[in-house]
């Protein structure tokens, strides 16, 4: 019964911090004028099944720039996934922890998987060789939104 108490605190959480990226997103890009819809999302990872929220952005002329897709709770790198998807590609932030991932070395010395990982938030690996995480902010969004999209912001 604790187990699964602890694993619905994960799922919680993860949804919390899933719908405190989307507040943030909608500020970020207020000034833009776009459209903001979100809907609802069943979805499943390791820690069972979810019931969250996705959301979609569109220009105001309707054109979709993205869907932002909660994955889960469950990732190598951080404590959640978001996906953000369109016609050309796909992209992830992971939800990540100050100090990040933690390695032991043979000699003992513990070291950060990844670089970068400065606060608790959102981050994009932008290449997984490189080992370098960026939070995510409102300049990074619109870089994301247009590497699914192709769509440049002014």
């Amino acid at each position: 019964m604790e187990q699964s108490i602890k694993i619905d605190d994960k799922k919680q959480l993860y949804l919390q911090r899933v719908n405190k990226f989307y507040h943030f997103l909608t500020d970020w890009l207020a000034e833009k004028h776009l459209i903001f819809s979100t809907a609802p999302h069943v979805f499943k990872d390791e820690l069972g099944t979810y019931r969250g929220t996705k959301m979609t952005i569109y220009r105001m002329d309707k054109t979709l720039l993205a869907h932002l897709i909660p994955v889960g709770a469950k990732s190598l790198v951080g404590d959640g996934v978001i996906e953000i998807v369109n016609w050309l590609g796909n992209e992830h932030i992971f939800y990540m922890q100050k100090p990040g991932q933690i390695m032991t070395m043979p000699s003992g010395q513990k070291i950060p998987i990844l670089t970068g990982v400065n606060n608790d938030g959102w981050y994009w690996i932008e290449d997984p060789r490189t080992l370098e995480a960026h939070i995510v902010d409102k300049e990074l969004l619109l870089k994301l939104i247009t590497l699914v999209s192709d769509y440049e912001f002014v």
